[in-house]
C-alpha cells in the first residue's frame, strides 16, 4: 500500500479560472481578480502553487493554492 503522504491530489483550480486572494497583504489587493495561468511543479510534499495574473498587471505572480478562492461572476 502507498504511503498516504505520497498520494497526489487534484489541483483545485484550472488554467483560465478567475480567482481572488481574500486575505491579501500589501502590495497585493484583497479581492482583486486574477486569472490562473498554470500549475507549478511541486517537489516532495511542498504546497501547490500557481502562476496568476490580473488584467491590470504586466507580470505574473506566484500564489499558494491555500491563499486563493474562486472569484464570483
Amino acid at each position: 500500500m502507498s504511503d498516504p503522504s505520497e498520494i497526489l491530489r487534484a489541483p483545485r483550480f484550472s488554467p483560465g479560472q478567475r480567482v481572488i486572494i481574500p486575505r491579501a497583504k500589501p502590495p497585493l489587493e484583497a479581492g482583486k481578480v486574477y486569472r490562473i495561468g498554470r500549475l507549478l511543479p511541486t517537489e516532495g510534499g511542498s504546497r501547490t502553487q500557481y502562476r496568476i495574473k490580473s488584467d491590470s498587471d504586466a507580470f505574473e505572480r506566484v500564489a499558494d493554492e491555500a491563499a486563493l478562492e474562486i472569484a464570483d461572476g
